[in-house]
């Protein structure tokens, strides 16, 4: 017999890779953070050259299945597992959509986690993104619907 399946939604992390052509203080600040990222994580990444041979200059992510090379628009990805590993950007943007606040649709970013959180104000327990079977929502929205924003 045969059984229909769907697949579960999975939440991951991702950063993007910028073009390695772009020597743009902002495309500099990006690799670094994910260099720091990744590496703060557990993972590695290092900056593979070739002294003698076409400037092939790239980056590398060590991955469970071996190292890979990071292209330009390639996301990193960290799963459930805590693992990385590239993910090129056609295939990025069929699989994964960004976490969306149900109530403001904001959406759920980086820098959050280094933002003064009202739930963490109120309960003095760290804060952050809740999710239910289906929907997100944002902790200045969980604040707002309880009646206890400062």
């Amino acid at each position: 017999m045969i059984r229909r399946f769907r697949k579960k939604p999975v939440e991951i992390e991702a950063m993007q890779w910028p073009n390695y052509d772009d020597d743009s203080y902002d495309a500099r600040c990006q690799r670094a953070a994910i260099h720091r990222w990744v590496w703060g994580n557990g993972g590695k990444t290092w900056v593979v050259s070739r002294k003698h041979e076409d400037p092939d200059v790239h980056v590398v992510v060590e991955t469970r299945a071996g190292n890979m090379r990071l292209d330009t628009g390639d996301w990193i990805i960290r799963d459930a597992a805590g693992e990385f590993y590239p993910c090129k950007p056609d295939i990025f943007e069929q699989t994964y959509g960004p976490i969306e606040c149900w109530t403001c649709g904001r959406y759920d970013a980086w820098r959050d986690a280094f933002e003064s959180n009202p739930i963490q104000r109120l309960t003095t327990r760290p804060g952050g993104w809740y999710s239910a079977d289906d929907r997100e929502i944002c902790p200045e929205c969980i604040a707002r619907l309880l009646g206890r924003t400062n």
